[in-house]
């Protein structure tokens, strides 16, 4: 290593090429009654994650305010085909609230070979090496006694651009001289990603080399997205299940990512944000809730929307909560009076209308509307997987507009659709009749219906015939309709009526 050490304290520093110029060598010699010291550096993990096209840099503090630092160099070693060294600026620290040093307004690009520190400090710098390893010569010109920065002191800024992604140790050797005070110095480096980001400090460094990770693209197959729990949530807008994406690149390093996006593909579920950043280590939860019992899928991108990368997709069953209300699932169907009703199912529901499947209750129907009665049936239902079944109601009584209605506990009731019990259709077997003889006595009409019900009798000819019950009375002679009806009852139609032509001919005229 070389180092130009000028006799003028004004002197404005110069660059060389690989020339020793008037200097002396420094290999951990003591100049100026100062002493030497060689330090490795880490940095902790949170900010060791760069993405490829990213330019970032470390800075190496090289002096506190107790010291004057007067020369000294830094090696470091990297994989170049991870990161490309750049160049290296020098600056100086402010005292942060902790004690450590902050270089927010450091130089943030390449600090050419000028006079730097308004004047204070004058440094030499020197960078030899190619490849992996790069090794920078300096110098300041204190009085060994006078610090050369306000405090806490001098820093070097290394700077490096990601190439792709991979990971590299960079791994820094210090090699400091200065005053008698230089084992009063505060050693630190930090590192910092783009034009700007966080900084964070070691005011004691383990002998480790800095592992930079240079992150790629978001990866599906390394990405990890799961649901926690995965099924029986339930729906009540309160329980939830919580969504995690831990993001990781092609390399299966863990990858911050500032949008990521959330899409409810079907299911009805509620997500308590659909879009965010994870945290550093590229990991970020939502939680997923919902009022349907329902299975909810969730699909995750990589982007501000459904056009980013995809990550996948997770699937939530929400199921029904604790039954609240009766619905009537399968409606009372218009039927005749005494016939059996078609089956009738209640369906047993949370507070959310979700259909509660565990659920055994027992209902009760009971008649609604239209002052009917049940003629027969079994009236109370236990619920088989939350439905409780109807299916041997018989109404003897016809009408319309009737209701049915169901309870069950506590819980809300049920009231049907409105149905109508139709009165039964009844058919008259009524027979020709035989000729008849003015004269002959009066007989008896016969005819019945399948209903069981009497049948009246009318005539069209009161002067030929007269009826009285069933039994016709001849008057005269000629033709007469007789016709047989049913009026109908609670339970049957009226019936069509059977007419008949009764044909009474004159006697036979006897001569005495």
């Amino acid at each position: 290593m070389f180092v130009w050490i000028s006799n003028s304290t004004s002197s404005v520093a110069q660059q060389v090429s690989g020339q020793q110029v008037s200097g002396q060598q420094l290999s951990g010699q003591q100049l100026q009654n100062g002493q030497s010291t060689d330090l490795n550096f880490s940095f902790p993990d949170t900010l060791q994650r760069q993405y490829v096209d990213d330019y970032f840099y470390v800075d190496l503090l090289l002096n506190g305010t107790e010291d004057s630092l007067t020369g000294g160099s830094v090696t470091f070693t990297f994989d170049p085909s991870i990161v490309r060294y750049e160049g290296v600026s020098f600056g100086a620290g402010t005292a942060g609230s902790s004690g450590n040093v902050d270089v927010s307004q450091a130089p943030s690009t390449i600090w050419p070979s000028q006079n730097v520190l308004d004047g204070v400090m004058d440094s030499f710098l020197y960078t030899s090496g190619d490849g992996g390893m790069v090794q920078v010569d300096f110098v300041t010109l204190g009085d060994g006694e006078t610090p050369t920065a306000s405090a806490p002191g001098t820093f070097m800024r290394i700077f490096f651009t990601a190439l792709q992604s991979g990971v590299t140790d960079v791994d820094l050797i210090a090699e400091m001289v200065g005053g008698d005070l230089i084992g009063n110095t505060n050693p630190m480096v930090s590192l910092d990603g783009g034009d700007s980001g966080d900084f964070a400090y070691l005011s004691g460094l383990p002998d480790e080399p800095i592992t930079i990770i240079i992150l790629g693209d978001p990866n599906i197959d390394e990405s990890d997205y799961v649901a926690d729990p995965v099924a029986d949530v339930v729906a009540d807008g309160v329980d939830l299940s919580t969504l995690t994406l831990t993001m990781r690149d092609e390399n299966a390093n863990f990858m911050p990512v500032e949008d990521v996006f959330f899409e409810v593909d079907s299911g009805g579920g509620v997500l308590s944000a659909i879009s965010g950043q994870t945290d550093s280590v590229g990991v970020i939860s939502v939680e997923l809730r919902s009022q349907v019992a329902d299975t909810s899928k969730v699909s995750v991108y990589a982007g501000t929307d459904a056009n980013g990368v995809f990550l996948g997709t997770v699937s939530v069953a929400f199921v029904a909560g604790t039954p609240h209300a009766l619905e009537v699932d399968n409606q009372p169907e218009n039927k005749n009076v005494k016939e059996t009703m078609s089956e009738v199912s209640v369906k047993i529901l949370d507070r959310f209308g979700n259909h509660v499947t565990d659920a055994v209750n027992s209902v009760t129907v009971s008649p609604g509307d239209g002052g009917y009665t049940f003629a027969s049936g079994t009236l109370t239902s236990v619920a088989t997987e939350g439905v409780a079944t109807f299916d041997d109601l018989i109404i003897d009584d016809a009408g319309t507009d009737y209701t049915m209605s169901f309870a069950s506990d506590s819980l809300e009731g049920a009231e049907s659709e409105t149905f109508n019990i139709l009165k039964l259709e009844q058919a008259i077997t009524f027979g020709e009749l035989p000729d008849k003889v003015y004269g002959d006595e009066p007989f008896d009409l016969s005819a019945t219906t399948d209903s069981g019900l009497d049948v009246s009798f009318v005539t069209d000819d009161t002067d030929l015939i007269s009826i009285d019950g069933n039994r016709v009375t001849i008057l005269g002679t000629g033709t007469a309709t007789i016709t047989a009806f049913q009026g109908g009852d609670g339970v049957y139609l009226p019936a069509d009526s059977v007419s008949q032509s009764l044909t009474i001919e004159a006697a036979a005229l006897t001569i005495t």
